[in-house]
């Protein structure tokens, strides 16, 4: 999927969509970045690039909803893993916008 094809979020932004994204965040997300999304952890020490600070108002790749959207799925060059095939899409768009709920 393109950033293109995936332009805007197709999952609504509700209560429970926060919700399930704070959820597979924690399941997926936090070893690196943290549960407060500050990207201090115990993996600092073990990774050449160190987690993204999510709480930032701007990110190193971007954060538009499809650009987020992209990086959770395909990863980022020496950085993050990719995530395609380990979920559905609509659980990254979850995250997505959880990920936002954390900047404000």
């Amino acid at each position: 999927e393109t950033a293109a094809e995936a332009a805007s979020n197709p999952v609504a932004k509700t209560d429970e969509s926060i919700l399930s994204g704070r959820q597979s965040y924690a399941r997926f997300c936090v070893e690196c970045h943290g549960m407060d999304g500050r990207g201090h952890t115990e993996m600092n020490e073990f990774l050449a690039t160190k987690p993204a600070d999510l709480t930032k108002p701007d990110w190193k790749y971007g954060t538009d909803d499809a650009l987020v959207f992209g990086i959770i799925k395909n990863g980022t060059p020496n950085d993050m893993p990719a995530f395609a095939g380990k979920f559905e899409d609509e659980t990254m768009w979850n995250i997505v916008i959880y990920l936002e709920s954390l900047r404000k």
